[in-house]
């Protein structure tokens, strides 16, 4: 109804017509009740309905508000256009110039994996809605949309090669770098997709997202607590982590960790001080997350250490780090011990088996360097936040979707020991407790705690999660930023850390099959 005013009205029919060329599937009766239900809604204050004809049109102000919002879309569109073809300018040195492609082609690539990507997205959501079935939703469709693609709009032959990579890399940048009309314009397309997907899949939309948890308690893996600590040397507006959980805050809901989770951080902090005290040929293992990203900064690596104290002190460390997680994002710590003998022990049992299992394989166990004891620590925290929060739900007579304690993790591996772990129990399955961190951002968008938040903090969560939260430095760039520290010894140190910060995102740029395995496998190690 766009274009209409009192003078060029619709008649119900053409409503029902044009509605149904973007849903064909839905049943025509479904259909024309849901639109005669909102057009009975939006009568009086946003449309005008003339009984003789049975035609509507837009109200006056209900037109003008139309034209000014549009217009904002447009000029976030161009500004996010805008950025799209500086990112591909950047890229395409990266390819080789007998690939004859432009960066106009490269763009229109870029646009069209992230428009069925997006969408796809939205599908998965949808469709866990409305079966109830929470799934996670990651990134490994991407790989394949891309392919498709270029199946579908071939390339010249020199770019073949090289080409997924760099559409994938424009796309991680737009999303993980964008600056606010970019974020809020993602936001604005990945919604509507969304919404797309929601009417193709549901007949009432508000009825399918008021099975959601509107407020509960969430309790957080180690996974998702240590960008919060990573994000500290990030300019405010690209903190992710930090955005999601003040927006659940703002929704009313709960955020836990473990004291097993606290421990964990100050064991991981252990070690990356560690690493940074360590001459980088004689480190043995990956470099640590955190250490990752503070070299990834450009800082300096013998200031590592005073660079923690932000976050804890050396006499009673987990106190300090509870202190900062509560203090500073309002995450509080508890304990679901207790909870974990509301469980079955048979349930028990095989959760905490395929847990020593997986950490095991993970952590190679036969190897020299294989500690059992760091090993069954590791477990029965995860045992603990895994079968603790199913036993927190005793009682609760709800949907899977209506439960009000949930795991927040990134671990992969969880969700494939609550596939074994149904098949098991294959017909009396134990309640899933997991909630994977794009799936939250969704629910915040979507679910029924959406009317708490601000509009200015609902545009503002992010589109997808960071492709590299669990990514772990090669050891080799260690020695990248070493040389370019002692290239530039005598500039001044905020030259410096440019010029790393710039080789970084430059070699982020070249990623392309062999070190995305890399880093696949890292991530299953991890």
């Amino acid at each position: 109804m766009r274009n209409t005013d009192s003078e060029h009205r619709l008649p119900r029919p053409d409503i029902y017509s044009k509605i149904r060329t973007y849903l064909p599937n839905t049943e025509k009766t479904v259909l024309e009740t849901q639109i005669n239900s909102a057009l009975n809604r939006l009568t009086k204050r946003y449309v005008r309905h003339w009984d003789g004809t049975d035609e509507f049109c837009l109200t006056y102000d209900e037109s003008e508000r139309l034209k000014e919002r549009l217009a904002i879309r447009e000029e976030d569109e161009t500004m996010f256009l805008t950025e799209l073809d500086r990112q591909c300018e950047e890229q395409m040195v990266f390819l080789p110039k007998s690939s004859k492609l432009t960066t106009s082609d490269l763009g229109e690539r870029v646009r069209r994996v992230l428009d069925e990507f997006l969408l796809e997205r939205g599908e998965v959501f949808a469709v866990a809605v409305a079966s109830e079935r929470l799934s996670s939703i990651g990134f490994e469709g991407l790989p394949d949309i891309i392919i498709r693609d270029i199946d579908r709009h071939r390339p010249a032959e020199s770019a073949g090669s090289l080409l997924p990579d760099a559409i994938r890399n424009v796309i991680n940048r737009l999303v993980t770098d964008a600056v606010p009309p970019t974020q809020k314009h993602l936001r604005c397309l990945s919604d509507s997709y969304t919404l797309f997907a929601f009417l193709c899949e549901v007949s009432d939309v508000q009825r399918a997202t008021r099975k959601m948890f509107s407020h509960g308690e969430i309790w957080l893996d180690t996974t998702v607590i240590l960008p919060l600590f990573a994000e500290v040397l990030l300019d405010e507006e690209k903190r992710t982590s930090t955005r999601i959980f003040r927006a659940c805050i703002e929704a009313g809901i709960t955020l836990r960790v473990t004291e097993g989770v606290v421990i964990e951080v100050d064991a991981h902090m252990n070690i990356s001080e560690a690493c940074s005290r360590e001459p980088t040929l004689n480190w043995r293992g990956r470099v640590p997350f955190l250490y990752y990203r503070y070299i990834e900064s450009g800082r300096k690596r013998g200031e590592f250490s005073s660079w923690l104290e932000l976050f804890r002190g050396s006499e009673r460390p987990l106190d300090d780090i509870t202190d900062y997680l509560t203090t500073i994002h309002d995450i509080k710590r508890g304990s679901l011990k207790e909870a974990v003998n509301n469980v079955p022990d048979n349930i028990r049992f095989e959760v905490q088996a395929l847990w020593l299992r997986a950490h095991e394989l993970r952590r190679g166990k036969g190897r020299t360097d294989y500690k059992a004891t760091v090993t069954t620590q590791l477990v029965n925290h995860d045992v603990e936040n895994y079968i603790g929060v199913i036993g927190r739900r005793k009682g609760e007579k709800v949907s899977e979707f209506g439960y009000k304690q949930w795991w927040l993790t990134l671990d992969q591996i969880a969700w494939h020991i609550r596939d074994k772990i149904e098949l098991l129990f294959r017909d009396t399955p134990p309640s899933s407790p997991l909630l994977g961190l794009d799936f939250l951002i969704n629910h915040l968008s979507f679910g029924a705690s959406r009317g708490k938040l601000s509009k200015e903090t609902e545009q503002n969560l992010p589109i997808i999660f960071d492709f590299d939260v669990v990514e772990f430095l090669p050891k080799e760039m260690l020695e990248v930023a070493e040389r370019i520290r002692e290239e530039g010894k005598e500039l001044p140190e905020y030259v410096i850390r440019r010029r790393i910060r710039d080789e970084y995102d430059k070699i982020r740029r070249q990623r392309g099959p062999l070190t995305e395995e890399g880093i696949r496998q890292q991530t299953l190690e991890a």
